[in-house]
């Protein structure tokens, strides 16, 4: 995932309010939107948002020469008894990005999409609610 898109990702998630009030605090008070790990906080802070590189194929149509396209996936984790939250939290995050343009100083994203998602689950072992969000990202290069 390039830096461009890390930083518009980044940005946009924990720069709502909105989005912020439905996630928890890590230790330095910022949102808890994480690249990568949800366990870099310690303790651990739910609910919270993962984002990582994913597998993916190329934009169809564009010379690659012009834009790259890169996929991500986004995970929500939710210590409650709730399966309301993760789905607030996915509803928000799909109106800062879904069919949205994005920039940031090292770049701008020309589109971004969600293609794919496994609504709430519940994992027994860890006693998590959880969600997975698949999103196609266009950037310039």
């Amino acid at each position: 995932m390039s830096v461009t898109t890390k930083k518009a990702i980044w940005s946009t998630l924990s720069g709502d309010a909105e989005l912020s009030s439905l996630v928890g605090r890590d230790s330095g008070g910022n949102p808890a939107v994480f690249n990568a790990n949800f366990n870099r906080a310690n303790p651990a802070v739910f609910p919270c948002i993962t984002f990582r590189e994913a597998d993916g194929s190329a934009y169809g149509g564009i010379r690659e020469e012009t834009v790259d396209a890169e996929y991500f996936n986004i995970e929500i984790w939710a210590k409650t008894d709730s399966a309301l939250t993760v789905p607030r939290i996915a509803e928000q995050i799909d109106t800062l990005l879904h069919n949205k343009a994005l920039s940031t100083s090292e770049g701008k994203i020309y589109d971004c999409a969600r293609v794919a998602q496994i609504p709430d689950q519940y994992d027994d072992k860890l006693k998590l609610h959880f969600g997975l969000y698949r999103y196609k990202l266009v950037a310039s290069r």
